[in-house]
């Protein structure tokens, strides 16, 4: 639920890791693949890492495929292999919560009123104040 298994696993196995995977593409000639992530933001970045990775997938993006009746009468027919755990005690504590905290808004939105040509002022005189514009982008007609 804290969405650290993946990237835990991937610590343990020495391999780099993308979380929220919305998709991705193996190049196997060069062992690489481009995988796209999508932020809390709704936005999406573009990675690209080195094979072997291990990717966490954004749940909703695949469509589960169930099994047909003959496969699963054909799975109750099977025997299940038991293995035993290992000892838990081996294990122990391997994460502590130092710190939780909400993330700050990075933006703050807002709505503009009046007619199309005040509106545009608004939006021309906000690009100015944050620097946004070049000074011949702004003398053009």
């Amino acid at each position: 639920g804290q969405g650290i298994v993946g990237p835990m696993l991937a610590g343990k196995l020495g391999l780099p890791c993308v979380t929220s995977c919305v998709s991705a593409d193996m190049d196997c000639e060069r062992g690489v693949m481009r995988v796209e992530q999508e932020l809390e933001s709704g936005d999406v970045q573009t990675h690209q890492v080195d094979l072997p990775a291990l990717l966490t997938i954004q749940s909703g993006r695949n469509k589960p495929r169930y099994p047909s009746l003959s496969n699963i009468l054909r799975a109750n027919k099977q025997e299940v292999e038991r293995i035993e755990a290992p000892d838990t005690d081996l294990i122990g504590n391997c994460e502590e919560l130092i710190k939780l905290e909400l993330t700050p808004k990075s933006r703050a939105g807002v709505v503009l009123e009046g007619s199309i040509e005040e509106k545009a002022a608004t939006v021309l005189k906000i690009f100015k104040d944050k620097n946004l514009l070049r000074e011949e982008a702004m003398s053009r007609p």
